[in-house]
């Protein structure tokens, strides 16, 4: 859906996520709230990318317009607007929430949606350009750096605005180390120690670093366990908003929890747990799966679409891996552990919201 109707007022990127499989579109999806609350929502054309392809991009893809450059180029030209706007009122900026979305390093194409190495600009001219013993791989290395090089000139913009020590910074990705397009995640390690990788349930699927900047308020190098879902990030907002979660979310927008005291360097307690699933997991491609984290204790439960309604396994079929000493996930301690497998599994049949993400043959 639209940006507009999720609290957004204008936004400047590809709608539709299969689009964003292209790295040089001939248009992008532009919108913004007007006066009297009216939409106004166009395509607009890049000329640059009319006909993109390898051979009309030319040498590093300089020819084309990427859209990590386009968003980049946005986000600081948004940054930089509110700080001139507020000189120009003589006071200070009016708060802002931005998000950037950006498409690297997932696979990609260039003016088509398959999905190949992910194509970034200048591969040649980076410090990889040079690496032949790195093969393909070397544009994956070169898409990180890119994405690393992006953040870096939105940083330049906070400070160039006089806005970074009253700006938070949040840096995550969506899921694990991918293997898409060509790339192995093996290749670099992505996973270190983790089992798994993107679509797994087990934690190299899901679990990554969160990285958070705010100049004066969390002290540089620090690093917390504190665990953190993406369900989180509105009710830390809407406190570092000065808003009450509590009292100011939705009834069905409850379920996250704030990160500020563990921001602000407080006490903290661990979250009560970390809930995912999947339908067609890496460990079970024609089936569902639901992944549950309480303290240091992780639990899988793999099962067949026919059984959507949950949980996806049984006490005999579930993985209990003890986190403590067991990072990698090697080791089913189930059978040892029977009463936190039944909680556990209790706790999976209810968290859970059927819906028709992953259906059973046939279903309607």
């Amino acid at each position: 859906g639209s940006p507009l109707d999720k609290g957004f007022e204008s936004y400047y990127g590809q709608l539709d996520n299969y689009q964003c499989h292209d790295y040089y579109p001939s248009y992008m999806d532009v919108g913004e709230l007007r006066p009297g609350n009216r939409s106004m929502v166009r395509r607009l054309p890049i000329a640059a990318n009319e006909g993109a392809s390898e051979e009309k991009c030319g040498v590093d893809r300089l020819e084309c317009a990427w859209t990590g450059d386009l968003w980049t180029a946005e986000a600081r030209a948004f940054i930089l607007g509110h700080a001139s706007a507020a000189v120009a009122r003589g006071d200070m900026p009016q708060p802002w929430l931005l998000y950037i979305a950006h498409t690297a390093p997932h696979s990609g194409g260039v003016g088509t949606q398959e999905e190949g190495m992910p194509p970034v600009p200048r591969v040649g001219s980076g410090p990889y350009g040079s690496r032949h013993d790195m093969g393909p791989e070397v544009s994956y290395a070169a898409a990180i750096t890119e994405l690393d090089r992006q953040l870096g000139l939105v940083l330049e913009a906070l400070e160039t605005a006089s806005e970074a020590e009253h700006t938070v910074v949040f840096f995550a990705s969506d899921n694990g180390a991918s293997s898409e397009g060509g790339h192995d995640y093996l290749t670099f390690n992505s996973s270190g120690p983790l089992s798994g990788r993107k679509r797994s349930l087990h934690e190299g699927g899901h679990r990554t670093p969160l990285i958070v900047r705010w100049p004066g308020q969390i002290a540089r190098g620090t690093t917390s366990a504190q665990q953190f879902a993406f369900y989180d990030f509105m009710a830390t907002a809407l406190e570092l908003a000065g808003g009450d979660p509590s009292r100011d979310l939705p009834p069905d927008q409850k379920d996250g929890d704030s990160l500020l005291p563990t921001l602000l360097g407080r006490p903290q307690a661990q979250k009560a747990f970390v809930y995912h699933e999947a339908c067609r997991p890496w460990e079970k491609k024609h089936g569902w799966g639901q992944a549950l984290r309480v303290g240091n204790w992780s639990g899988v439960c793999l099962g067949s679409l026919q059984e959507t309604e949950g949980p996806a396994c049984t006490q005999a079929t579930f993985l209990l891996y003890n986190l403590d000493n067991d990072l990698a996930q090697a080791h089913n301690v189930a059978a040892q552990h029977p009463d936190i497998v039944q909680s556990m599994l209790a706790q999976m049949r209810t968290v859970r919201t059927p819906g028709a993400t992953c259906r059973r043959p046939g279903a309607r």
